[in-house]
């Protein structure tokens, strides 16, 4: 009875154990495989480390490292109920590393007893145990073996005796290295046995005829033929500035025409394919994007990494985290819009106009994705915004046509903050600059030369507030905030009578 609940309890504590084992590995990290510290939770319910997951968003595209899902920042949060389960599992580690009893010691092994001749004494006791068969028989195998080896050793024939050799004198060294005459009797056995004979050379047959020496002309030199390669340089650019230096998951891919593509393989023209160290072309696409919801920022995330090119957050020059080389400018800007092709009016959309970048509807993406490559944007270009209506059509595609520097329209101005806690001061400043203009903050004094400063105030300040700072700052020009926005939405500075407060 003793020994089943022995065995049971054995057998209840191998099977806690066990269970205890596949918890510990399910609150193990997926990356740095240790006891989660800090989870962080992401939108695949998928738990990690706060400083690993930190490590993943620093790339260039971030994914879930256990099931490959893009990832924003804004999809990671704390799991504030696994953080309570890992302090109860710590104790829970505490008491099982204080009841696991040491296990270092290796057992003793029990040698067999001599039951039919009882010991009397220690002597007699070692010598039952000396005598086994299984010991008999190592002696023996020993005995043949030493036998064997002393027969083939008595066998061996003795090596012969080596003789020494003799050392020539310095001056008859001399006469062996050259060439010698006949040797002499007595020297004849040594000198045969150091240097041989060579055989003799006969000597050409005497003439009376004149030998007159020509001197031989120089080779030809066959032309070697032409090749089609060019010929190897020594690079003269730094190592960090090429290509070859991005790793192979953050190479920028380019843009090919499709326009003109055929499916006639025989009359289709030969495409030109780019290898990383060959110069770059000038079109790289970088993508941006606004007023897209969580959904529609995962699958373009996948998009960019499945067909090529780069994702960046925001229109400012900056490098990239992991070369820490330039990125290109953005070239494309991803936004909804309705049935008639038109979008909200946000900041980024207002800095797409200013950065002349193609702005194009999610559509864009979705068709490019089925086709396995990106298409044409004539078709999914953005026609205007909402706010501006039909006054302002055609503005993305006149913005993104029209030569370099023309969407500056405000290089002559001087912006001023007329008054505190105004609405989205931080978005007007940013697309005043990317137009060219100056800004300044609430209580910024200086202004520059050569500009004409405006005072701005927002739309919904009251109209006695406005006149006392018309009146105050006299003969500045105070107008509304909307002034800016409209001006940009139409790339061309508006009259001021509507918007004068």
């Amino acid at each position: 009875m003793t020994m089943d609940t022995s065995a049971e309890r054995t057998a209840a504590e191998e099977s806690m154990m066990q269970h205890l084992g596949v918890i510990r590995d399910e609150l193990q990290c997926y990356i740095c495989h240790r006891t989660l510290q800090d989870p962080h939770c992401l939108a695949c319910n998928h738990n990690f480390c706060k400083p690993c997951i930190d490590s993943q968003l620093c790339k260039a595209v971030s994914e879930c490292p256990k099931c490959g899902i893009p990832m924003c920042p804004s999809d990671v949060h704390r799991n504030q109920f696994l953080d309570g389960l890992l302090n109860e599992w710590k104790l829970v580690e505490a008491a099982l590393a204080k009841t696991e009893k040491p296990t270092g010691t290796p057992a003793k092994r029990k040698l067999p007893v001599d039951f039919e001749s009882p010991s009397s004494s220690t002597q007699d006791a070692m010598t039952s145990l000396l005598s086994t068969p299984q010991l008999n028989s190592y002696k023996n195998r020993l005995e043949r073996q030493a036998q064997l080896l002393d027969d083939s050793v008595a066998s061996t024939p003795s090596p012969p005796s080596l003789k020494t050799a003799t050392l020539l004198p310095p001056s008859s060294q001399k006469q062996t290295s050259s060439i010698p005459s006949p040797p002499c009797a007595a020297s004849s056995q040594e000198t045969s046995m150091s240097v041989p004979t060579p055989p003799k050379v006969p000597s050409p047959p005497k003439s009376d005829t004149k030998v007159v020496l020509v001197p031989q002309s120089p080779p030809r030199r066959e032309p070697q033929p032409i090749t089609g390669q060019a010929p190897l340089v020594p690079a003269t650019q730094n190592a960090e500035d090429d290509d070859d230096e991005i790793p192979e998951t953050e190479l920028p891919v380019y843009r090919h025409d499709y326009n003109d593509y055929d499916e006639d393989e025989e009359t289709q023209a030969p495409h030109l394919h780019f290898s990383p160290s060959s110069p770059s072309p000038p079109h790289v696409l970088r993508i941006a994007a606004t007023n897209l919801t969580k959904e529609q920022n995962q699958l373009l995330l996948y998009c960019v990494r499945s067909l090529g090119g780069r994702f960046g957050q925001t229109f400012r020059t900056s490098r990239d985290p992991i070369t820490r080389l330039p990125m290109p400018p953005v070239s494309h800007l991803i936004t909804t819009s309705d049935s008639e092709k038109r979008c909200q009016r946000t900041q980024k959309y207002m800095e797409g106009l200013a950065a002349q970048a193609w702005i194009v509807d999610m559509q864009w993406v979705v068709e490019s994705f089925k086709a396995k490559r990106w298409l044409a944007e004539d078709e999914f270009e953005i026609l205007g915004d909402a706010s501006a209506l039909e006054s302002a059509d055609g503005t993305p595609r006149r913005c993104r046509t029209s030569p370099k520097g023309t969407t500056q329209i405000f290089k002559r101005f001087c912006f001023k903050q007329m008054h505190d806690c105004m609405e989205q001061a931080t978005s007007v400043q940013i697309v005043v600059e990317a137009c060219g203009g100056v800004w300044k903050k609430h209580g910024e004094n200086g202004d520059p030369r050569g500009r004409t400063v405006v005072g701005i105030v927002s739309k919904s300040l009251s109209k006695s507030k406005c006149r006392a700072l018309a009146v105050r700052h006299h003969p500045m020009l105070i107008i509304r905030a909307n002034w800016i926005f409209d001006s940009i939405s139409h790339m061309q500075c508006q009259p001021y009578d509507k918007y004068i407060p």
